[in-house]
């Protein structure tokens, strides 16, 4: 799949009020796909939230919410104190570009100075070492 029109065009509005634009993000984007109602997307968000706290200096993250209701969301973020910068994708539209068939989905995004994209997409939940690993190879190789 070609993500290049995708990420130059990628706009998407989070919880604290900002639009995410790829075309404001350093060159190490990590984009996640998640629901409140997704058991293996709920037990990640803790180790989600460790990943966030000690890599958000070296990347930009952003996990989108594919629920279609926006008060549920922000119900479920307050409720577990989470401070990773979530979108929301009330209408799947985002979800729909990256074609995402299953949730938890995550995409690790090196953007090259020349301005093309390396994309390494990961379906499924992730414990902490699996998650570090694949983050420190991320910063490292992609």
């Amino acid at each position: 799949m070609d993500y290049k029109e995708i990420l130059d065009n990628l706009k998407c509005q989070t919880n604290n009020e900002n639009t995410f634009k790829i075309s404001e993000c350093g060159p190490n984007i990590f984009i996640h796909f998640w629901a409140t109602w997704c058991p293996p997307c709920r037990s990640e968000i803790p180790e989600l939230q460790k990943i966030y706290n000690e890599y958000k200096n070296n990347a930009d993250f952003l996990f989108i919410n594919c629920d279609n209701n926006k008060t549920d969301i922000d119900t479920f973020i307050t409720n577990k104190q989470i401070s990773m910068p979530i979108g929301y994708d009330l209408n799947s539209e985002i979800a729909n570009l990256f074609n995402i068939r299953s949730i938890p989905s995550s995409f690790f995004i090196k953007r090259t100075p020349n301005k093309t994209y390396n994309v390494k997409n990961i379906v499924g939940a992730m414990d902490y070492k699996t998650l570090k690993n694949n983050f420190e190879d991320f910063l490292t190789q992609l």
